[in-house]
C-alpha cells in the first residue's frame, strides 16, 4: 500500500467517474510501510480511481450467491481480476445456464427406465435411475469444484455433467425403443464361473 484515504463521507458521481471525499486524511507510505507523510483536507475530489462502489460492494461477493444478471455485471465490471479470482463466477455462470437443461436431462434418464417392458423389474429401474441422479449430483458438484478452483473451463465445468448423462438418457432410450436390454452389472458373475 503506497498511499491510505480515510473519510468521514465519500460520494461518488457515475456521470462523471469522480469520487468526492469530505474531511480526508490522506497517508502516503514508503515500500517499507513507514509513514512519510499525512495531509487533512476538508474536501477532496479524485478521478483517477478505477473502483466504482459496485465493485467495493463486490469484492466480498460469493459466487454461488448471485443471480445470472449479477453474475454477469460482476463479470463485467471485474474483467480486470486474475483469472483464478473470476473463475469461480465464471462457473457458475455457465453452471446457471446449463442448470434448466438438466430438467431435460433427467427426463431424459426418467424416460427408458420407466417403460415397464422390462425382463428384470421395477426394482432394477428404481435402481439405477436412483444411482444416475445420484452420481449425477455428485459429478455436478465435482466439475463445480474443479471450475471454482480454476482447474478446468467454466464451459466444461458447467456443461460436462448435463452432457454426459444426456448421452446415457439417450442411450437408454434407443436400447429401450429398440426393446433390448441395458447392459447388467453383475458383480457375481465372475465368481459363478471360478465356481464351476
Amino acid at each position: 500500500m503506497v498511499t491510505n484515504y480515510l473519510a468521514t463521507r465519500a460520494f461518488y458521481h457515475p456521470e462523471t467517474k469522480i469520487w468526492e471525499l469530505e474531511e480526508v486524511k490522506v497517508v502516503h507510505y514508503d515500500p517499507a510501510g513507514n509513514i512519510l507523510e499525512e495531509q487533512i483536507y476538508p474536501s477532496l475530489k479524485i478521478d483517477n480511481w478505477s473502483e466504482t462502489p459496485f465493485r467495493l460492494d463486490s469484492a466480498n461477493a460469493r459466487a454461488e450467491f448471485l443471480s445470472l444478471p449479477e453474475l454477469r455485471q460482476y463479470l463485467q465490471f471485474n474483467a480486470d481480476f486474475p483469472a483464478t479470482l473470476l473463475a469461480p463466477f465464471r462457473t457458475h455462470l455457465q453452471y446457471r445456464l446449463a442448470l434448466p437443461w438438466t430438467c431435460l436431462v433427467v427426463v431424459c434418464i426418467a424416460a427408458p427406465l420407466g417403460i415397464g417392458y422390462s425382463r428384470r423389474g421395477i426394482l432394477s429401474s428404481v435402481a439405477a435411475s436412483v444411482f444416475l441422479v445420484f452420481a449425477m449430483n455428485f459429478l455436478t458438484h465435482l466439475f463445480l469444484a474443479l471450475g471454482e478452483g480454476d482447474r478446468i473451463s467454466p464451459w466444461v465445468a458447467g456443461w460436462t455433467p448435463n452432457l454426459l448423462f444426456a448421452a446415457i438418457g439417450l442411450y437408454l432410450l434407443y436400447l429401450r425403443a429398440s426393446n433390448r436390454e441395458a447392459p447388467g452389472f453383475h458383480l457375481f458373475r465372475a465368481r459363478r464361473i471360478l465356481a464351476r
